[in-house]
């Protein structure tokens, strides 16, 4: 790392303008991946993925003019980056033998874009209250996300939508599996705070918030986030056995459940949704249908169940034909066609009707990752995510006490983070413009959290509560 001689007056002040536009653009990204919806757009997507390249461009550009002007970089000393360089460079190998480059080139971007955000929100947050800020700006944006997709539910639109989608609590992201991708990294961070906060009226609005990303997380109907999230829920429980005084929790939580069930009750007994039925009626048919979901998982039968099946027998054996590099990222869905038997072919067509013949993802973000940059890719893509999970895992033990309590708002990046790679068993989340753009705010988020500011850089923020300036991070906050 290179040291500079002190910036003149003029260029601190640029410095701390271009401070101020980071951490503001930074909130307008998770805000936009999450709100962006116009009808005119045939695909949710488009919009949001192009926030991440215009905005996320334009953080990027940012952050290194930043590094310029104050002559150095603070790169996190942490075990991601070896795995996300070995990574980049095996899928760039990998795109060499791709039918479709152009294909490849722009995930390659968009995946190389992702990685840059968690270096741009690792180094350039400074400390615990610009964390906390995208934090709550992060749970503003879904909460008016599942405020939207409940009043869906219920059969009140406040956005066009059309009509195939009838009553699908899609939400601003078109798509439950969508919902489900998102929710699985809002509801943990909403946690985190809930923990992390001490004001009584702040607790409330999370709790609040708490209540209505559950809820609409639940009327999604979708497995794959109910199982992720329950995973997430467990190892968080695990590790935080000892700290939550669980006894003052559960007292707590039966003396609400007893003032709050009249109003309950008579909420759910007198609004009536738009087909007629009260919200009791619409809640015990949720219920019972919740359940039968859940059940439905095990048969191999049903139709998301068997779809996967088919996808994944014909994944496997596009591995099998490109073992090491893949057939290029992005090229998935141009080969798998060629790997569908007759027999798996009939299957596909009895189960989807009228539906599209096409797979376009694997439903499996490490079968994909495999088809399309072989084992090789997969295994740094493996020790990649292992590495941002054992990173965040580190810094709930090792992170520095703060104006906030840092290791809830840590525990509850870790839990969406699991949350994730749990979903990416399952699904293509990973690869979803909102949640893999949460997914490495957060894990950037945790380290800029968790660092500790050189004493020269404390004296330069002349008093002030955050040092403007880049803080280095401590090597315990590594786990190295």
């Amino acid at each position: 790392m290179t040291e500079v001689s002190v910036p003149s007056s003029r260029r601190i002040a640029i410095i701390r303008i271009l401070d101020v536009l980071l951490q503001a653009g930074l909130m307008a990204l998770v805000a936009v991946t999450a709100l962006a919806y116009f009808p005119f757009f045939s695909d949710y997507m488009i919009p949001k993925f192009a926030a991440v390249h215009g905005l996320g461009g334009g953080l990027v550009a940012v952050w290194l003019v930043r590094a310029a002007l104050a002559g150095r970089m603070d790169l996190p000393r942490s075990p991601v980056l070896l795995p996300m360089a070995l990574f980049t460079g095996i899928s760039l190998l990998s795109l060499l033998s791709a039918v479709n480059r152009a294909a490849g080139v722009e995930l390659l971007l968009t995946q190389v874009g992702w990685f840059l955000l968690y270096l741009v929100a690792a180094s350039g947050l400074p400390g615990p209250r610009a964390v906390l800020r995208l934090a709550w700006v992060m749970v503003a944006a879904g909460v008016v996300v599942a405020v939207l997709g409940v009043l869906q539910y219920a059969g009140v639109h406040l956005i066009p939508l059309p009509k195939i989608y009838g009553d699908l609590p899609v939400s601003t992201l078109g798509n439950t599996n969508f919902v489900a991708h998102y929710l699985d990294l809002v509801i943990p961070l909403v946690a985190g705070l809930l923990l992390a906060t001490r004001g009584r009226v702040l607790r409330l609005l999370l709790g609040l918030a708490l209540a209505v990303t559950g809820a609409h997380l639940v009327v999604t109907q979708n497995r794959g986030g109910w199982i992720a999230l329950s995973v997430a829920l467990v190892v968080s429980l695990v590790r935080w056995r000892r700290r939550l005084p669980w006894r003052r929790v559960l007292l707590l939580a039966l003396v609400a459940a007893a003032l709050l069930s009249p109003l309950v009750e008579l909420v759910l007994t007198s609004v009536r949704t738009s087909g007629g039925d009260t919200l009791r009626d619409r809640a015990g048919s949720l219920v019972g249908r919740s359940w039968d979901r859940l059940v439905s998982s095990l048969d191999t039968s049903e139709f998301s169940v068997a779809q996967r099946r088919l996808i994944w027998a014909d994944t496997v054996d596009l591995i099998a034909d490109h073992p090491w590099l893949g057939v290029g990222p992005g090229n998935y869905e141009h080969h798998l066609p060629a790997y569908r038997t007759v027999t798996r072919h009939r299957q596909w067509q009895e189960i989807m009707g009228e539906r599209t013949q096409v797979a376009y993802q694997a439903h499996d973000e490490y079968l994909e990752t495999a088809a399309e940059t072989g084992i090789l890719g997969l295994g740094a893509f493996l020790w990649l995510l292992a590495a941002l999970i054992w990173q965040t895992h580190r810094l709930t033990t090792v992170g520095p006490a703060g104006a906030v309590p840092t290791t809830a708002l840590t525990e509850g990046c870790l839990a969406g983070l699991v949350a994730s790679v749990v979903h990416a068993l399952f699904s293509f989340n990973l690869q979803d413009p909102s949640s893999a753009t949460h997914l490495w705010l957060l894990a950037g988020m945790a380290v800029a959290l968790n660092r500790q500011p050189p004493v020269a850089e404390q004296e330069d923020a002349e008093g002030s509560a955050e040092p403007r300036r880049y803080w280095r991070l401590a090597a315990p906050a590594a786990g190295v």
